[in-house]
């Protein structure tokens, strides 16, 4: 058998005879096994606790405890319950061998060995167990992705409640007085119509655009766009909100016509998170600042605020999907825990790249990152 087809892992070898020992350390280590021996039960379950191997092979009849009271005791282990054991046997008898099922092994292999079979049927259970755990590991992260979707559609769900409810307010009392009030007092209501629809919106698009990047629905187009005019529209687009907050978005381009290769709507999509984000999280009377950067190979857009800055534990957790952190919007505004998590999906496959620079009390800068358009591209 060819070493390097091997699945690499370590195996605890039991067994009381040194011959067998020696023909089982120098076959499996020749597979690129690790190998560790034990000449007795006890020892075998001591080795086994605190080196935790990858598979144990057992000899039946040893002085002491036999096969199967190790393999029994190994199996109330908590650090050995799930570790495959193949029991190493001279005996023929089916009884014994439905014995050593009953107390937990996986399979036995008969002696004197066969070279060939001890590795085939080594590997197999490796394999396997290396399956189960990648499975229990798989399902654990399904879990926790299956808790945290339920934590946020009880959010989701409580910020579209209230915005709705305030649509139906405004729409019965629209009703009600629109005969009897003057049109200031009907526009301030359908403002607040306007607002909460707003709001409303944004949920249910961060929730459809999550389902379409994991669902592999999103189709981005890569072409050389020119970044000035793109920056500049979702400037704009901001800045009523900013106004509204008394906070100026500034727009800063000292290198000139610049292209990038990305797809547009995406981009924009992506400038338009960390720009609303920058507003949603900054005081009023303070400044956004927009920049357009060129490096030797990118093209780079730098958000930077002046809000309450981002700590270190936030930094960590930040990209995670249905995230919130630690500071709270400065308005009230709604936040899903997903935009940012959107923003790094779509920056990173468009094949650039997101960085992030804050300190707490001095506010956070956001830069991205992609691939500038060259005459060869």
């Amino acid at each position: 058998m060819d070493p390097r087809n091997s699945t690499l892992g370590t195996v605890l070898a039991v067994d009381d005879t040194p011959g067998n020992l020696r023909v089982l350390v120098e076959a499996l280590s020749a597979a690129g096994l690790e190998v560790l021996v034990a000449t007795d039960g006890l020892s075998a379950i001591e080795t086994a606790r605190y080196s935790r191997p990858d598979l144990i092979l057992l000899d039946v009849l040893m002085p002491g405890i036999d096969g199967y009271e190790t393999c029994a005791r190994l199996k109330q282990e908590p650090t050995t319950a799930q570790t495959p054991i193949i029991f190493m046997t001279a005996l023929c008898e089916t009884e014994e061998k439905v014995r050593a099922f009953e107390v937990g092994a996986v399979d036995y292999i008969t002696k004197p060995f066969e070279q060939a079979e001890l590795l085939a049927r080594v590997n197999t259970h490796l394999t396997i167990s290396r399956l189960r755990q990648d499975l229990e590991k798989r399902n654990h992260q399904l879990e926790d992705l299956n808790r945290l979707k339920n934590e946020f559609m009880g959010m989701a769900a409580h910020d579209v409640r209230n915005p709705l409810a305030s649509v139906l307010a405004c729409a019965e009392l629209i009703e009600s007085i629109v005969d009897s009030v003057p049109p200031e007092k009907t526009k301030a209501l359908i403002g607040q119509i306007s607002t909460s629809a707003r709001r409303i919106n944004a949920i249910i698009t961060n929730l459809l655009d999550v389902n379409a990047i994991d669902s592999g629905q999103r189709r981005l187009q890569l072409a050389t766009h020119e970044f000035q005019p793109m920056v500049e529209r979702v400037v704009e687009q901001n800045r009523l909100k900013a106004r509204a907050k008394e906070i100026e978005i500034t727009f800063d381009n000292g290198v000139g016509p610049l292209a990038g290769i990305v797809d547009e709507n995406a981009a924009e999509q992506v400038l338009d998170n960390l720009i609303s984000n920058a507003v949603k999280y900054s005081p009023s009377g303070t400044v956004v600042t927009v920049r357009l950067l060129a490096g030797e190979d990118c093209v780079a857009v730098a958000v930077q605020d002046q809000g309450p800055g981002i700590s270190v534990e936030d930094q960590a957790k930040m990209y995670g999907k249905f995230c919130r952190l630690t500071p709270k919007p400065t308005a009230g505004e709604p936040t899903t825990g997903l935009g940012l998590w959107i923003v790094k999906e779509l920056t990173e496959s468009m094949k650039g790249r997101i960085v992030c620079e804050s300190e707490v009390g001095k506010g956070t800068t956001f830069t991205v990152l992609w691939p500038k358009a060259t005459a060869a591209a």
